[in-house]
């Protein structure tokens, strides 16, 4: 698909981002050690990780790189889930859950990371960020939430 063909959703992505170089199609059968589906922030870091690692990569998207849910976010960076907490994730899967809340506490540091090492001009400020909370039911929750991500070493501070 060539990129003049591609109609994206409004959304600040489009309105600040150049269109996106052509890119090749997929035509007859092509070998490789992993394929990649899905050019958006996972897809695209899946596949650099692979690269790094010294792991043939295909990706294939159906658009354009970040068209779906990637180029329809607000910018932000946010390395939690809303649910469920960390200690829920380790209970369930033992040393599993311990890595992926290991990795998820710091996939934002990996994200600026990256961008530092390739030299990406995305604008991006690394300056945490707040988590307010709207009812007072809520502030139970952000209180054990601070103090699991806490004990997973994540230097998080309630405030």
């Amino acid at each position: 698909m060539d990129s003049a063909d591609v109609r994206w959703p409004p959304s600040l992505w489009v309105a600040v981002t150049p269109p996106a170089p052509d890119l090749p199609q997929l035509v007859g059968t092509a070998e490789t050690d992993a394929i990649v589906i899905g050019a958006g922030f996972t897809g695209l870091s899946t596949a650099l990780h692979l690269r790094e690692a010294g792991v043939g990569v295909a990706i294939v998207e159906a658009m354009e790189p970040g068209w779906g849910a990637s180029g329809r976010n607000n910018g932000q960076v946010i390395p939690t889930l809303s649910r469920p907490d960390p200690d829920d994730i380790v209970a369930r899967y033992g040393a599993a859950g311990e890595r992926f809340v290991a990795l998820l506490r710091d996939s934002a540091s990996m994200l600026f990371d990256t961008a530092r090492r390739y030299q990406i001009d995305a604008e991006q400020e690394q300056t945490g960020w707040v988590q307010p909370v709207h009812s007072p039911g809520r502030i139970k929750i952000a209180e054990r939430r601070a103090r699991q991500w806490s004990k997973h070493g994540a230097p998080v501070e309630l405030l």
